[in-house]
């Protein structure tokens, strides 16, 4: 299930009455990002993004398990980029970049 938790505290289910972006899989090295506006989700490119190419996000999950090792081992990835930390699971050391998204033009 692909969940977004909100600023506000209320989570979107895309699984429950989504859309496509439903569909958008996690990768360490994503084309995509992610912005919460006005209590709704925008999917954003990161790069210019050709036909064929698979739509990524950095899930960056967090975790209330009680360590690193028990979170990282509980979402492991296996999404093959070159710089794939092994795990969804957010890490201190990564947060989440929002701001090198492609903006879209009006």
């Amino acid at each position: 299930t692909f969940l977004f938790g909100l600023a506000d505290g209320r989570t979107i289910d895309a699984g429950v009455g989504g859309n496509d972006s439903r569909f958008i899989n996690h990768s360490c090295e994503p084309n995509c990002v992610a912005h919460e506006k006005y209590g709704r989700i925008f999917i954003y490119a990161r790069r210019l993004i050709v036909v064929g190419d698979e739509l990524l996000l950095d899930y960056g999950f967090q975790s209330d398990a009680p360590d690193d090792a028990q979170a990282n081992a509980a979402y492991p990835c296996t999404c093959g980029a070159r710089t794939c930390r092994g795990t969804m699971v957010r890490t201190s050391c990564r947060p989440t970049d929002l701001t090198r998204a492609v903006e879209p033009r009006a």
